[in-house]
């Protein structure tokens, strides 16, 4: 009897976690047309860059994460999907606190977003979607002749146009997701 009860457990827990494994693994239908918007915004805007799929940490759910690359340059982009935009607020708010001693507002971005990290990464909530962009650079490869000081001014410079640029094409691209490929969200026009 009490092999039989701890078999009955040991089925039980397997078959729970199965279920959860698999719950995990699975995104958001949502996720999906972000995905279809980003290609057609590959297509266009984003022609010069290649785009990968990077895994989230295992147990995730309901993110994409995306590197971009070209020249010597790199952008990251999380997109994480949340069932309601209270919720997507809340996680916005609550991630700005923690962020407070370098935040800073950016208007017409979103329906809110703010930089952090000394302007190097910037977080947009955009409905019921937050949306993380941090680029790079490789200036010292690029250009490697420049005098320390002036590469360090330059890769700031440049890491931070390239982070405003890419949270400004997710946000155009994420404005209708049930048309993910209208000229406007494609060239940035």
């Amino acid at each position: 009897m009490k092999a039989a009860a701890k078999l009955s457990l040991l089925v039980a827990a397997l078959s729970m976690s199965a279920s959860l494994s698999v719950r995990a693994q699975t995104t958001h239908t949502q996720l999906a047309d972000v995905e279809k918007a980003l290609d057609c915004l590959d297509r266009g805007t984003l022609s010069a860059w290649k785009r990968e799929g990077i895994e989230p940490l295992a147990g995730s759910r309901d993110i994409v994460i995306f590197k971009y690359v070209s020249g010597g340059r790199t952008a990251i982009v999380k997109i994480m999907y949340y069932p309601s935009n209270a919720e997507a607020n809340k996680s916005f708010k609550s991630f700005g606190e923690h962020a407070s001693s370098t935040r800073k507002e950016i208007e017409n971005l979103g329906d809110e977003a703010f930089s952090w990290s000394y302007e190097k990464s910037i977080v947009m909530r955009k409905g019921n979607l937050m949306v993380y962009v941090t680029a790079g650079s490789d200036i010292s490869s690029l250009l490697p002749e420049i005098e320390a000081a002036e590469t360090t001014a330059l890769n700031r410079t440049e890491s931070w146009l390239l982070t405003k640029n890419f949270a400004r094409m997710m946000d155009k691209a994420l404005s209708d997701l049930r048309e993910p490929c209208r000229p406007d969200a494609l060239y940035g026009r």
